[in-house]
């Protein structure tokens, strides 16, 4: 694990015993089906019976647990690097037991084309540009032909001070959270433009499954969208065969 992974599980090891069940539930679970990033990911991926999904940074499994709750038909296995984080994750979603597994996106325990798909909701942009490029390799390696990677995700700000001015006061609360176990300039966001986000995926063989938006109906929806996504937009890969 780098040093910037062990520093970041050092921060959510902490985090997992302090914060309150009411709001893991509500900026976890409910923002998560009721802004309509759970609808997005369900259309976009278009999920088949029995399939073995991995949400890589899981945390505490709320995301996952909404999921399975809409698509009763495949399978959901959790990752993490804080054991903590999984430990308080399946005590709230006890449906997880047994199915939850410590790990590192960088070096995945997975088997090679093992698995039909990846969630990564909010988790690679905790990454710094080496071991994002790194888990994207990984990812692959593990993913069957043809399988595809669900992702929710925040992009750089750039010039929008209240973007800013949000993700610092985030910042500051998870070092808050965690005890002031690290120092107040610690960041725990690395965040790239959708561009060379996307740019990136593509470059190593996935194609990105996107929106269509037409006439006058479409950009209206567009429209709202925007709105919708203002802090973090949903996207689905899918490995080319």
């Amino acid at each position: 694990m780098t040093e910037k992974g062990k520093e970041n599980t050092a921060l959510y090891d902490r985090v997992a015993y302090r914060t309150s069940k009411f709001l893991n539930l509500l900026f976890r679970s409910l923002a998560y089906e009721h802004v309509g990033y759970l609808n997005d990911i369900i259309k976009m991926v278009g999920f088949k019976d029995e399939e073995k999904w991995i949400d890589l940074g899981c945390g505490f499994l709320q995301k996952a647990a909404k999921t399975v709750s809409y698509v009763t038909n495949i399978e959901v296995f959790g990752m993490d690097e804080s054991k903590y984080m999984l430990k308080r994750g399946v005590d709230l979603n006890p449906m997880f037991e047994g199915m939850v597994f410590a790990g590192d996106i960088v070096r995945l325990p997975v088997r090679d084309n093992s698995v039909d798909g990846v969630f990564a909701f909010q988790s690679l942009h905790h990454l710094s540009y080496n071991d994002f490029s790194k888990s994207i390799d990984e990812i692959k390696r593990v993913l069957k032909p043809g399988g595809r990677v669900a992702i929710i995700e925040t992009f750089d700000v750039g010039d929008n001070k209240f973007k800013k001015m949000w993700f610092r006061s985030i910042e500051r609360e998870y070092v808050h959270i965690s005890n002031r176990g690290l120092n107040s300039n610690t960041s725990v966001y690395y965040n790239l433009p959708k561009s060379e986000f996307v740019r990136d995926w593509e470059d190593a063989g996935f194609k990105l499954i996107s929106k269509n938006y037409k006439g006058i109906k479409g950009i209206f929806v567009k429209v709202i969208d925007n709105i919708r996504y203002f802090i973090s937009e949903p996207l689905v890969f899918e490995l080319k065969e």
